[in-house]
């Protein structure tokens, strides 16, 4: 079953990069997609489909730094929202996960709000 959610979630990752790299959906939109489906699986991670999570996250949003400038403010809220329910749904896990230091995610909260504010 391990290997199964492993292999799942891998496949689900290579899915939504390939997605997003040849058709115009939107870094929100993969960013949705992707904690969607975390949330439904969630229940039975692992301790390394976490570490795999983490990983998509991570990657996630060095796109979403890369292309934010572009985004509409609607599309920078709805990245802001799922990471923070990524978030929630790592710390409501009861698998022992190796989280993000909370001075990383106050910088990727810092610069949306910088964003919204205008101060690019």
């Amino acid at each position: 079953m391990k290997k199964l959610t492993l292999l799942a979630l891998t496949a689900m990752t290579a899915v939504l990069f390939a997605v997003s790299s040849c058709s115009p959906v939107s870094v929100s939109a993969t960013f949705r997609i992707f904690v969607n489906e975390v949330e439904a699986r969630c229940s039975n991670y692992t301790a390394e489909d976490w570490a795999e999570a983490n990983a998509t996250c991570d990657r996630l949003m060095n796109e979403f730094k890369k292309k934010r400038i572009t985004m509409s403010r609607e599309e920078v809220r709805e990245v802001q929202e799922n990471l923070a329910r990524f978030r929630e749904l790592e710390a409501n896990t009861p698998v022992q996960t190796e989280r993000q230091p909370v001075e990383e995610v106050e910088v990727d909260v810092q610069a949306v709000e910088d964003f919204l504010k205008g101060d690019r």
